[in-house]
């Protein structure tokens, strides 16, 4: 009962397939986040010159490329690659969402 209620709010029979592509995406995309954290620092590096301990620029930069995951997960979305249910991109939204707040902005406060 419950299985066929949520396959059909996500539209997608729920398989071992499925589970394992959702668990796949999640996966990368926390690794995405990760790899374009690096990407930041190195940005920040050579844009300033120094490292971005407590510096408030670098917010700004984590937010772009925040904001890059996030358009490539609406791409893979769009593209049906990995995020085939509107219910996975918003659930690896809040994720990319969640992870720069907690590194990002929680430190600043």
């Amino acid at each position: 009962m419950i299985i066929t209620y949520l396959s059909a709010i996500g539209g997608y029979p729920i398989s071992v397939k499925n589970i394992l592509i959702s668990i796949l995406s999640v996966i990368l995309n926390t690794a995405l986040f990760f790899v374009l954290e690096v990407v930041a620092q190195f940005t920040h590096f050579f844009l300033f010159g120094e490292g971005a301990s407590g510096d408030k620029y670098f917010i700004g930069e984590a937010l772009f490329y925040t904001a890059l995951q996030m358009g490539i997960l609406y791409y893979l979305f769009q593209k049906k690659f990995l995020i085939k249910t509107n219910w996975l991109l918003i659930f690896n939204l809040i994720i990319a969402i969640g992870l720069y707040y907690h590194f990002n902005m929680a430190s600043t406060f």
